[in-house]
């Protein structure tokens, strides 16, 4: 990963939703044209919020530039109503 992503321009997706024992879970990945896994969580007690949605959304980031030397251009999330609040965030 390190090598196909470093330098590259990524585009940050991020998805959540709960597994077969109803527990709250997001995902983020990268992609270039390929898709890869950066980090997933289960949220537990927390509420997916837009703030924590960001919060989620920058150590995404984060991880992607500090560990694969990646510089994220865009994020793509959800159209729910908390990811409209997030992107302004």
């Amino acid at each position: 990963m390190k090598t196909d992503l470093d330098s590259r321009a990524v585009t940050v997706m991020q998805d959540g939703w709960s597994d077969i024992h109803n527990t709250p879970v997001i995902a983020g990945s990268v992609h270039t044209g390929d898709s890869y896994f950066i980090s997933a969580i289960e949220t537990g007690n927390n509420k997916e919020t837009a703030d924590y949605c960001a919060t989620f959304t920058r150590d995404t980031m984060k991880i992607a530039a500090e560990s694969f030397g990646c510089n994220v251009t865009v994020v793509v999330t959800g159209n729910e109503k908390k990811m409209d609040s997030m992107g302004k965030i």
